[in-house]
């Protein structure tokens, strides 16, 4: 019915990203365990996720991740899966809090941890040592995390945070 008209009405983008893709395939709706300190940090824009860590991942790969972030400005993400069992997400948490501090990391940078699992506001609080650390650390759980390089974080709204991802690799 609309293909005698689809060359002359063919969209700017040329019919690869409607809306309701987007909406469909790249945003997610976060967990109500958040750990989002200042909710007026957010919404956060074309956050770069710059490294994807599991929970088992030994010490250098955290230092590198947290190397990359360093350099971010407006804000930087971790993909961090694996986190299943309480002692894990203190363990991993300690860790990173570890790398943050040693690291450099600046406190005026928002960075953004992107779970897989129900444990954003555990992991946001042991990385932040109970808030003794001065970082802008959010932690957003339960996401099917996709292999992209962005991510646009919302504002919250009823507990959640809509998330959408863009620059998908697969």
């Amino acid at each position: 019915r609309w293909r005698d008209q689809w060359d002359v009405h063919r969209p700017e983008a040329g019919g690869r990203a409607t809306v309701a893709g987007l909406l469909r395939h790249s945003t997610r709706l976060s967990g109500a365990s958040l750990h989002v300190p200042d909710p007026a940090l957010l919404p956060l824009a074309d956050l770069p996720i710059v490294a994807e860590l599991d929970a088992a991942c030994d010490d250098a790969t955290l230092q590198a991740a947290v190397a990359l972030a360093v350099g971010g400005r407006s804000g930087v993400g971790l993909r961090i899966t694996g986190l299943r069992m309480a002692a894990e997400v203190q363990a991993f948490g300690a860790r990173l809090a570890a790398a943050l501090d040693e690291g450099g990391f600046s406190p005026d940078v928002p960075l953004v941890l992107l779970l897989d699992t129900n444990a954003g506001k555990a992991l946001g609080l042991c990385a932040t040592r109970w808030g003794r650390l001065p970082l802008r650390v959010l932690a957003i759980d339960e996401l099917d995390l996709p292999d992209a390089r962005f991510a646009a974080i919302g504002r919250p709204r009823d507990g959640v945070v809509p998330v959408t991802f863009h620059g998908l690799t697969s």
